[in-house]
């Protein structure tokens, strides 16, 4: 095969230049992963990972594009999205949910001014999309039959309706398996060959029997006619081989050895959209990524960025100047990791304030239990955000009676101590008192980190003096569940004025 397809739908030529730099590669004609090609015999060229090809993918040249209709080559127009399925069309599965909800339809991101109007009918209903206003994915419920949906375009886009009939018509009555994410997972075409080491969801209407040991069902549900699974093959390097060709011989299906994976470790996600694709904040500024072997490759469209010099643990930090709506990620014949960026402004309550007898006030400190040093004078008044925070207010252990009309409360002769909750507590206490206190976090913490992590974790994380060296301590040992509740530590300590 002489061509490929790379992300941005340039088409590539086998024995250029383009061919060698080891970006992911797409067949034009049938989608499928492809890599390149060139020995001392054959001339250079494209074969599919998965083994299996046809003359049409043989004979594709970008020349006649348009003559085949039914081509990915035709997915290059200038009004259609990217071809691979970072983005691109796919079928969902969310699960814990019910299953006539279950499965959805992910529509790709168009450029801007895309004219046609996208029309997805099932039994669950017709929606329509303005072609226009799908600058990010979308997503349509469909139902849990053979098809799922029928899909149209108006005016016609042959090329989009052969895309996105392509993923519907991938979903069959057996062998569905969709690679796991946060929620869900994604369908994997019937070509694509499953991964040893790997999560999957299987829905099909024929009851797993008897599989190999290699085949583990985490977990299964059925709804009428249908099953759904969640599998993992097993990733034992003394039983490969012979699980390679039990779980070959047992699902009809090849077989991968686990590839080379990319992750992205900080920061967390805003939120996983459907597809589980994490979602960060526009203004993300930088992120980093794990890679397990090599530094990995960055797909960043209508965006300005820069790979930094390597963090260290297979850690590598990407810069960011400018950001369009998605990112793609990976390392050389591994997988791909997708990120989204959007504007996720939260809306962030304001403080419970305590005031003293000059009239300044002082916010009480979320999951501290002594006083800032700031208030040093009598504690008369307190304000709150939200009139309605009053009745879960204790003040010197009581609740409030009657409960305010405003948001501001004052007590004659001053108090002692305030419970708010999450939004903070204070009481008035001595010095020695204030260390006791301090003492116990402090053990808290440490039998938090040790019964978690290890005894040695705690030992390292004595000399953490910054947020860098916090998250390489959280990568090194494991820790990552634990950043955000040591960050919250760091960031109490310091305004506490204990260092």
């Amino acid at each position: 095969m002489d061509w490929a397809l790379k992300f941005n739908r340039e088409h590539v030529r086998a024995g250029t230049q383009d061919a060698l730099t080891g970006q992911p590669l797409r067949c034009p004609e049938c989608g499928a992963a492809v890599y390149h090609k060139r020995g001392t015999i054959r001339r250079p060229h494209f074969a599919h990972f998965s083994g299996n090809s046809n003359r049409a993918c043989e004979l594709y040249d970008p020349g006649n594009s348009l003559s085949n209709v039914g081509s990915w080559a035709t997915a290059s127009s200038a009004s259609s999205a990217s071809i691979y399925s970072v983005g691109g069309p796919v079928l969902v599965w969310r699960d814990n949910e019910p299953f006539s909800a279950s499965l959805k339809l992910r529509l790709p991101a168009f450029n801007e001014g895309y004219a046609s109007i996208l029309t997805v009918t099932s039994e669950l209903g017709r929606r329509r999309f303005q072609g226009s206003e799908l600058l990010k994915p979308a997503f349509a419920s469909v139902k849990l039959q053979v098809p799922p949906a029928r899909f149209e375009t108006s005016p016609r886009d042959p090329a989009t309706e052969f895309r996105v009939n392509e993923a519907i018509d991938s979903f069959k009555f057996r062998g569905n398996f969709f690679r796991a994410t946060a929620e869900g997972g994604i369908l994997e075409k019937p070509c694509v060959p499953l991964e040893l080491g790997e999560t999957y969801f299987l829905l099909t209407q024929k009851q797993v029997e008897a599989p190999p040991e290699s085949f583990k069902v985490l977990d299964f549900r059925n709804s009428l006619s249908w099953f759904a699974y969640r599998i993992q093959l097993r990733n034992d390097v003394n039983t490969r081989a012979n699980d390679v060709r039990d779980l070959k011989q047992y699902l009809g299906r090849d077989i991968l050895l686990p590839r080379p994976k990319v992750r992205i470790s900080w920061p967390p996600p805003f939120q996983f959209d459907l597809d589980g694709v994490p979602i960060f904040d526009s203004a993300t500024p930088q992120i980093y990524v794990r890679s397990t072997t090599g530094v990995p490759s960055f797909l960043i469209a209508e965006c300005t960025a820069k790979l930094a010099s390597a963090v260290g643990m297979n850690l590598y930090r990407l810069d960011f100047t400018e950001k369009s709506n998605s990112c793609a990620i990976w390392v050389p014949g591994g997988t791909i990791q997708e990120a989204r960026f959007e504007n996720c402004a939260v809306i962030t309550p304001g403080a419970v304030l305590l005031i003293d007898e000059d009239g300044s006030s002082a916010p009480l400190i979320s999951g501290s239990s002594f006083a800032p040093k700031s208030i040093e004078d009598k504690i008369v008044g307190i304000k709150v955000p939200a009139e309605r925070m009053w009745k879960n207010i204790r003040i010197d252990g009581s609740r409030i009676n009657p409960l305010p009309s405003g948001s501001i409360l004052t007590v004659p002769g001053g108090f002692d101590s305030v419970d708010a909750g999450s939004f903070g507590n204070f009481f008035r206490v001595s010095l020695e008192t204030t260390k006791n206190l301090e003492k116990e976090r402090f053990q808290k913490y440490e039998t938090l980190v040790v019964n978690s992590i290890g005894k040695s974790a705690w030992k390292a994380l004595l000399v953490i003096r910054s947020k860098g060296q916090l998250i390489q301590w959280s990568l090194r040992y494991n820790g990552q569940f634990l950043l955000p509740i040591m960050l919250d530590v760091i960031s109490t300590e310091v305004d506490c004025g204990i260092s």
